[in-house]
């Protein structure tokens, strides 16, 4: 069992990192991507991928991350302009943030503010680049972190826009 375990968890990190290498952050905080439109595939690809992007669509939908490292503090969002954020910690972390987030993050950090957050350096420290639109909490637990996010805008409207075949964000395989 113990190398089936440690098997998984090489798999994961790999997938992690390829899909790091690929990171589009600009993609999670808009709301309508640049390439949005209808497909400009065949109407054949377009049929064959019309499941996988729906599902992949409504996995967009929640936000998930875990961080491990000595962490103490909260933070909610009503998206990214309205946030509550105290806090302080040094976590390594893997996360799900949709297909243009970040999955990986290891940094240092303390916050304290109330609002939209001003762009500084030490802003850029922040735990991940949390997509614009979530509405979330972060909660910083001693060793653990945990990040529980929705997006019950953009990525909504996607997977709502998605139906009919047209990609809001630009972002079906």
């Amino acid at each position: 069992m113990f190398k089936s375990l440690q098997h998984a968890w090489g798999v994961a990190v790999i997938a992690a990192l390829l899909t790091t290498s690929c990171v589009n952050t600009r993609l999670s905080d808009t709301f309508v991507g640049d390439e949005a439109g209808f497909s400009r595939h065949s109407a054949g690809y377009t049929a064959l991928m019309y499941i996988p992007n729906r599902v992949v669509d409504a996995v967009d939908l929640a936000h998930v991350g875990v961080a491990f490292g000595p962490a103490l503090g909260l933070e909610a969002q009503a998206t990214r302009a309205l946030r509550f954020e105290s806090a302080s910690g040094s976590t390594v972390g893997l996360g799900w943030f949709g297909r243009g987030g970040e999955s990986i993050q290891a940094t240092s950090y303390e916050k304290n503010f109330f609002g939209p957050p001003e762009p500084s350096p030490s802003y850029e420290q922040r735990i991940w680049h949390t997509p614009y639109w979530d509405f979330a909490l972060h909660l910083h637990l001693g060793i653990v972190t945990v990040y529980v996010g929705v997006a019950p805008l953009d990525e909504a409207f996607d997977l709502v826009t998605g139906i009919f075949t047209y990609d809001l964000k630009g972002d079906d395989f």
